[in-house]
Order: C-alpha cells, then structure tokens, then sequence
C-alpha cells in the first residue's frame, strides 16, 4: 500500500488508549454520540469495529481504517 501524502510505503501497526491502568485498542462506533441517563456512553445496538492504523515509512502518516 503506498501512502496518499508522499507515496512512501505504508506499514500497518496499531494504536493504544490507557484506561483505569489498561491498555485498550481504540473502538469506531456508529452513530450518534449520546451520553446515557447516568452520565456514560450509549453503546448498545451499535456497529463496531477494532481501529487499524497504517503508518508511512517515509513521512509518518497516519491512517486509521475501522474495519
């Protein structure tokens, strides 16, 4: 896969989030972003997908597919 920006070569690899002392991959989500009656966020009966992210050998470019 060669990158959008300067046509260098594109690697995949993966981002982190830490949360609570754990390392957690990042999550898409689809729709709206709604907070629930008790202040957290409405997740059920949503489409998911696990964050991939391709990085440029060359320039650094970052891009992340939720697939």
């Amino acid at each position: 896969m060669k990158c959008p920006k300067c046509e260098g070569e594109m690697e995949e690899g993966f981002t982190t989030d830490h949360v609570m002392r754990r390392v957690e991959l990042p999550i898409w989500y689809s729709g709206i972003f709604q907070r629930t009656f008790w202040g957290g966020l409405g997740l059920r009966k949503r489409d998911s997908y696990y964050v991939r992210t391709m990085r440029c050998t060359e320039c650094g470019f970052l891009e992340w597919y939720a697939k």
